[in-house]
């Protein structure tokens, strides 16, 4: 078979829809939450369509093209068997599948034109906030009420300008205009200036052919996170500094601090929204806070309690005690879930844990108003 160099360059969603995956696009040039179609997801997967690069996050490592995600993701490393895998996926042989193939990535095409022509936000090129909500009844009815974090935790770091529900505007093809609230997580730098953040939605959206629900997250277009992330410095004497995976895990770990009447507000933490499984040096952006506060000397790694969570903690941990830095892992104990859902039978975050507890003590509350009633009940038939 004579080698086709063309399938060296073949765009990595061609190869993916080709599989029947499904992928969230950010915007209109980067994709993520990538999920096999046998549901299994790939955590912190993120694809750029313009330079036809991906980065698995949690693996570790990137690549270019379909090609390299057969080579790297797939095992397959000899080139002879890489080009047979593409040329098979693709139908290059077979006219009817290819076809077909090339038909879903027409569709695919004609709604990316879609959200660029009816995108929410006009791009001239440079970082902005989306606009913010007047008020945070969604924030706090997703936050406080859905996952259990604390009211008062969560109103302290809105007055910080850490995080804030958006408020949207998106003009539909009909030209009704909708507004989408959305979490939005800020980094700001030393002067208090927002350079960069991150947005989770506060509704799920859920899978059509799965049923299954899920939160789409992902970076504000041209956000610096190479050299910011968000923060937050408690202004105490502590000289200690907690890193968690996200906002939301670090405002969970502070709500359940509070619960066991520890001095919450007192914690100085760093976000990262999002690791690697392994790191082979100290991130820029955490490089540079370290290099700003000369106060910390000893670092908590909060993050999830599963290989990549433990792959970053532990190859960090090594990396910032190579240093001045004594460094601790602290993941969330593997608690049975009982009140919560997930693809693990086992707590595995911050967040979880708290929505757990939170949920455990309305279910309590909810027994002890059922066993009043009873009891109320058999008094009055007394």
């Amino acid at each position: 078979m004579p080698q086709d160099n063309s399938l060296r360059t073949t765009p990595l969603l061609d190869y993916l829809d080709a599989l029947g995956y499904r992928y969230q696009a950010v915007n209109a040039d980067e994709y993520t939450n990538i999920e096999a179609p046998d549901g299994h997801p790939m955590s912190s997967f993120k694809y750029n369509k313009s330079k036809n690069t991906w980065m698995y996050h949690a693996g570790g490592y990137g690549g270019y093209g379909a090609w390299d995600y057969v080579k790297k993701i797939e095992g397959i490393t000899s080139p002879k068997d890489i080009e047979e895998r593409l040329r098979d996926v693709l139908g290059v042989d077979d006219p009817e599948k290819a076809a077909a193939i090339q038909q879903i990535a027409k569709e695919r095409r004609e709604r990316e034109e879609l959200q660029a022509q009816y995108s929410r936000i006009s791009d001239d090129g440079t970082f902005h906030l989306p606009p913010q909500s007047p008020t945070t009844n969604e924030l706090r009815t997703a936050l406080c009420g859905r996952r259990g974090i604390d009211r008062e935790v969560l109103e302290f770091f809105i007055d910080r300008g850490i995080i804030y529900e958006s408020n949207e505007p998106w003009t539909r093809p009909d030209k009704t205009t909708m507004y989408f609230h959305n979490a939005i997580f800020v980094a700001r730098d030393k002067t208090g200036t927002a350079r960069a953040a991150s947005y989770k939605y506060l509704q799920p959206k859920r899978d059509k052919e799965t049923g299954r629900e899920y939160f789409p997250a992902g970076a504000i277009a041209h956000s610096d996170h190479q050299h910011y992330l968000p923060a937050y410095f408690s202004g105490s004497s502590t000289n200690m500094l907690c890193l968690f995976e996200s906002v939301i895990d670090a405002l969970a770990f502070l709500t359940l601090q509070k619960q066991k009447g520890r001095a919450w507000d007192s914690f100085s933490f760093v976000s990262f929204e999002g690791i690697s499984a392994d790191y082979k040096s100290v991130p820029n952006a955490l490089k540079q806070i370290l290099d700003e506060r000369s106060d910390i000397e000893r670092i908590v790694l909060a993050f999830d309690n599963d290989e990549a969570g433990m792959g970053a903690a532990n190859s960090l941990k090594a990396l910032l005690e190579r240093g001045r830095y004594q460094a601790i892992v602290y993941t969330p104990p593997k608690t049975p879930r009982t009140y919560t859902h997930g693809k693990d039978n086992f707590i595995k975050d911050w967040c979880d844990l708290c929505t757990e507890h939170h949920k455990a003590v309305q279910a309590q509350s909810a027994v002890e108003v059922a066993n009043a009633l009873v009891e109320d009940a058999m008094r009055e038939k007394n």
